[in-house]
């Protein structure tokens, strides 16, 4: 999540009227939550934490397809090292943690976050 921290930093440092941009996560805004993510901003949230005093510029919002293909290229490393690294000594561990990563993601990621980028003015 874009910390606040973060944000002061970059409002200091562009100077008025330049641009901010940020990516990260937003939770989906339904009825049915996850405990996990009720830390995170909802979309409106986060334009809104980003945009600040300045104007929004832009927002490119992953579809649900782009996120899912994001996480299939990981998932394509991980079967291509696999394939490669059967004597390495992390290899159970490393399978390990891949199939726990991508289960994470189908279950319990996938149903609840998504990402954006939001570019706005600094006022």
């Amino acid at each position: 999540m874009c910390s606040s921290d973060l944000l002061a930093t970059l409002r200091r440092v562009v100077k008025p009227g330049g641009i901010i941009a940020i990516g990260d996560i937003y939770r989906h805004d339904t009825v049915q939550q996850s405990a996990q993510w009720q830390d995170l901003p909802t979309l409106a949230q986060l334009v809104e934490s980003v945009r600040g005093n300045g104007d929004l510029l832009e927002l490119i919002t992953a579809s649900i397809d782009e996120w899912d293909s994001y996480y299939a290229l990981q998932w394509r490393a991980a079967a291509h090292w696999k394939k490669h690294h059967r004597d390495d000594p992390e290899y159970d561990s490393f399978c390990q943690r891949a199939d726990q990563s991508r289960l994470f993601y189908l279950n319990d990621e996938r149903p609840f976050i998504s990402w954006s980028v939001i570019v706005a003015t600094n006022a």
